[in-house]
């Protein structure tokens, strides 16, 4: 409550009408009237006069909003203007400051086509994950048009320009005028009852926001979204989408557009299919050669590391060790005998003091030759693979029967430590919910306990725990007998 006895200054007074007006007003509201005056500012601000017949209330344009001034508000119009309340305190004045600005009549249709819109999006009317595909090759169209309209015509002409294989289904209906946005319900729902049609096209040839009022009303939207077959729609708006265009699977800018979207060109099918068909003959002999180029790599090791070609790697080695020892071979024989030739000389003129050193020089080269003959060679490298082969089947044979009695052992080791092996000397075995008992800490008195003994099976239940050690108990009991 004000005190009535206070003296107030003229900024808490202010200040008070500042507060009382925010709590009074939401942060934004509405306000409709004429423009009676409407000036520019050196600093780029719009300041603006809004008058009914009884009084006038100051409006501020803040320039960086001043393209609101280009919806052709002049002075007379009345507008709608959503705003807030700012009350400039050093000067005792209040005005509101624009968010919004329309002429009057276009103002409501944009609130109420702004309230359309949040409902049907809520309804999920322009969820992308409802949209349907268009077809990739319809062979009819439905368009939802007026036939004295351009919209047809151009429709027309891009799919006899396209494909002319294509059937139309034309559905004749007003697009603008109170009648327009039944018709065009109506027409959407009976193609969709015959369902002839792989896709609709709606719309028309372009227009004012007027024009185009029968495509942003609900009915028009309830039978795009309950259509079945796909719609584009073809409203030729670029300004603003329609309703029509939000709940539409697609939208076109113009009907050409919409036809050019809908119908692929029949050349453009064949290059696309050509073009396929040689990708795929590309990709599939690729293909080919590479896998023919790794089963030659794999070919080519194995024959790298095959047995077979180890083998012939080493006759070849043999092979070109006894063409070394012969040439060798051959090469002493040639010098031994130009060595004998010139004993042979040397006998003829002096036989009688050569004669002994000559024949210890002929059964030396008989030695050398014997020795450097490639059968001891090849005698002896057969020999060594033999060897090799002989200790390889050995050692085979002596890792098996290692193994085996390692096998053997531990079945003994296993049969002397097996359970049941003590349980036919007499003892028993305690089982508690299928799990061993190895201690009395893992039953409690009352538990239901399983003996398992050689012959059977006893179930009995604990009367008590004591965890008194078995060996303890056992020498305090005999303690005076002697064994």
């Amino acid at each position: 409550m004000i005190n009535k006895d206070k003296v107030f200054s003229v900024t808490e007074i202010n200040k008070y009408v500042e507060a009382v007006m925010s709590e009074a007003f939401p942060q934004h509201f509405l306000i409709k009237g004429e423009v009676s005056d409407i000036n520019q500012s050196s600093t780029g601000h719009v300041y603006l006069t809004l008058s009914d017949k009884n009084s006038q209330v100051k409006c501020i344009i803040w320039k960086y909003r001043k393209d609101l001034i280009y919806k052709k508000i002049k002075k007379g119009k009345e507008v709608l203007i959503k705003g807030k309340f700012n009350v400039y305190v050093p000067g005792g004045t209040y005005s509101i400051i624009v968010e919004n600005l329309e002429l009057y009549g276009e103002g409501i249709k944009q609130l109420k086509k702004l309230k359309l819109k949040k409902k049907l999006k809520k309804k999920g009317y322009f969820d992308k994950s409802i949209k349907k595909e268009l077809p990739f090759l319809p062979k009819k169209i439905g368009v939802i048009t007026s036939i004295e309209g351009a919209a047809v015509r151009d429709i027309l002409k891009v799919v006899k320009r396209r494909n002319e294989n294509v059937d139309i289904i034309i559905s004749s209906v007003s697009v603008q005028g109170e009648r327009a946005s039944k018709e065009i319900s109506q027409a959407i729902r009976i193609q969709n009852r015959y369902n002839k049609a792989d896709v609709l096209i709606v719309g028309r040839g372009g227009g004012s926001s007027q024009d185009l009022s029968a495509f942003d009303e609900e009915e028009v939207a309830d039978a795009i979204y309950e259509s079945k077959i796909p719609v584009i729609t073809a409203i030729g708006h670029e300004v603003d989408y329609t309703i029509a265009d939000l709940t539409a699977d697609e939208r076109a800018e113009t009907p050409s557009s919409a036809a050019e979207k809908v119908i692929k060109k029949s050349i453009d099918l064949r290059e696309t299919i050509k073009y396929l068909e040689r990708s795929l003959e590309k990709n599939l002999n690729f293909k080919i050669e590479k896998l023919i180029e790794n089963i030659s790599n794999l070919r080519h090791r194995l024959s790298k590391n095959s047995p077979d070609k180890i083998l012939d790697d080493i006759k070849i080695s043999i092979d070109n060790q006894s063409k070394l020892l012969i040439k060798n071979m051959l090469s002493k024989i040639e010098s031994n005998k130009n060595k004998c030739e010139n004993l042979k000389r040397i006998l003829i003129k002096e036989p009688y003091y050569y004669y002994e050193k000559t024949l210890n020089l002929l059964d030396s080269y008989k030695k050398s030759i014997f020795y450097l003959s490639p059968r001891e060679d090849i005698k002896n490298y057969f020999i060594y693979l033999n060897n090799l082969k002989m200790r390889l089947s050995k050692l085979i044979k002596k890792h098996l029967e290692s193994n085996q009695n390692s096998w053997k052992l531990l079945s003994i080791r296993l049969r002397e430590n097996s359970p049941l092996k003590f349980i036919e000397k007499g003892f028993s075995l305690i089982k508690k919910d299928k799990e061993i008992v190895d201690s009395v800490k893992k039953v409690n008195v009352g538990d239901k306990i399983s003996n398992i003994l050689k012959d059977g099976e006893i179930i009995s239940e604990v009367l008590d725990v004591r965890k008194e050690l078995f060996r303890d108990k056992f020498k305090k009991e005999n303690k005076n007998e002697k064994f």
